[in-house]
C-alpha cells in the first residue's frame, strides 16, 4: 500500500514504534463501546456520546488536540482525514481512561478500530481496502493498516 501525506506517515511511524500496552481483546472492547455511543453511527455522534464537542478552530498548530469538553480540530479539506482527526483524539480520551496513558502505538490502533469497527468489519465479510474505507468514510491507508490487525483476522476467520 503506498501511502503518503503527513497523517499517513505519522499514523504508520506510530503503528511500526509507537508503545503498545493494550491486547487486542481489550483494543477491540474499547472501539466496540466508542462504536455503541454513537446514536446515528457517525464520528460526530461518536463525540456527542462520548460527551465531547467537535470544534473546528482555523489556524491550530496541530490537526487535533482535546481540551476539556471538546475535540478541536484544524479544518480539513479531506473528509476522511477529517473523522480519523476526530477518531484519533477519542481515542486519547478512552485510552487514558482506562489506564493506557497516550502510548501512541494504541491510540492508533484504538483509532482504526474504531473508525471501522468490528460489526462492520464483521458485516463486509471482506479483506478489500476499498469497500471497508468506502463503508465507512476512511482514508485508503487507515483502511489497509485497520486489515492488517491481527484482530481482524481473527474476527473474519470466526464469522
Amino acid at each position: 500500500m503506498f501511502v503518503s501525506g503527513a497523517v499517513a506517515e505519522l499514523v504508520f511511524k506510530e503503528l511500526e514504534g509507537g508503545l503498545r500496552r493494550m491486547d487486542d481483546f481489550v483494543l477491540e472492547g474499547l472501539a466496540d463501546w466508542m462504536d455503541s455511543v454513537s446514536a446515528d453511527g457517525t464520528v460526530e455522534g461518536m463525540a456527542r456520546g462520548m460527551k465531547r464537542e467537535i470544534v473546528e478552530i482555523p489556524g491550530l498548530p496541530v490537526r487535533g488536540i482535546n481540551i476539556p469538553g471538546k475535540v478541536a480540530i484544524a479544518p480539513h479539506h479531506d473528509p476522511t482525514e477529517r473523522r480519523f482527526t476526530i477518531v484519533h483524539e477519542l481515542s486519547h480520551v478512552e485510552a487514558r481512561k482506562n489506564g493506557f496513558n497516550d502510548c501512541h502505538g494504541d491510540v492508533q490502533r484504538l483509532a482504526l478500530a474504531a473508525l471501522m469497527p468490528s460489526r462492520i468489519v464483521r458485516s463486509l465479510r471482506t479483506l478489500d481496502v476499498v469497500t471497508l474505507a468506502a463503508a465507512v468514510g476512511a482514508p485508503c491507508w487507515a483502511a489497509w493498516a485497520r486489515l492488517k490487525m491481527s484482530s481482524v483476522h481473527a474476527m473474519l476467520r470466526a464469522a
